[in-house]
């Protein structure tokens, strides 16, 4: 069956272009009212919906698809994505997240960061991690330095556990404690001066 094609113009209304499909039962509708553009394909089952005004274009639809080589999005004010369901940002090559002030990530359930190689966190100022617990877990060895002191602090008991443990300063080490000690199947103590009591 052929199209049915309608144009009506008004010097109220506007004009209308109207183009009926009914073998496919696809109606598709430009309206221009000298105030907005509104361009409408209204199927069986969907319909999707673009209008444009002089500051700004709503598009209504089920299924948004943009293809492109490059795509550049600027805004000179606020920009929000916002998924109702799930949200995925891909890239098959090297991903960047820039800010140029503060940079902020929060969740109200888990975080999980997977790297296949190295992950390297700097920070030129502090940097600080808290949790109710925290545990740092190496395959192999683990390395805790400081440029200049390093310290391991507990409000309450502090543990140093290991088949072997070794404590090692290049000018001297001092342990402290209302009571110190040392338990084990034999205890050695080495030193060119050692000073007990």
């Amino acid at each position: 069956m052929p199209l049915v094609c309608t144009i009506e113009l008004s010097k109220t209304a506007g004009a209308t272009i109207t183009v009926e499909n009914a073998d496919d039962g696809i109606t598709q509708t430009i309206v221009m009212n000298g105030t907005s553009i509104v361009t409408t394909v209204k199927g069986e089952e969907e319909t999707s919906v673009i209008t444009q005004i002089q500051d700004q274009i709503k598009v209504v639809v089920k299924d948004f698809i943009i293809e492109a080589e490059t795509i550049t999005c600027t805004s000179t004010g606020i920009t929000s994505h916002t998924s109702e369901d799930e949200l995925k940002l891909t890239s098959t090559k090297d991903m960047t997240f820039t800010s140029s002030a503060n940079y902020t990530n929060e969740v109200t359930d888990d975080v999980t960061i997977n790297s296949g190689g190295k992950t390297d966190i700097t920070a030129t100022g502090d940097l600080t991690g808290k949790g109710a617990n925290a545990t740092i877990q190496a395959s192999t060895d683990a390395t805790l330095k400081g440029g200049g002191n390093a310290t391991v602090q507990a409000t309450s008991a502090a543990t140093l556990k290991g088949s072997t443990a070794d404590v090692k300063a290049d000018i001297g080490a001092t342990v402290k404690g209302a009571t110190v000690t040392l338990d084990g199947s034999m205890d050695t103590i080495k030193g060119s001066l050692i000073k007990l009591g």
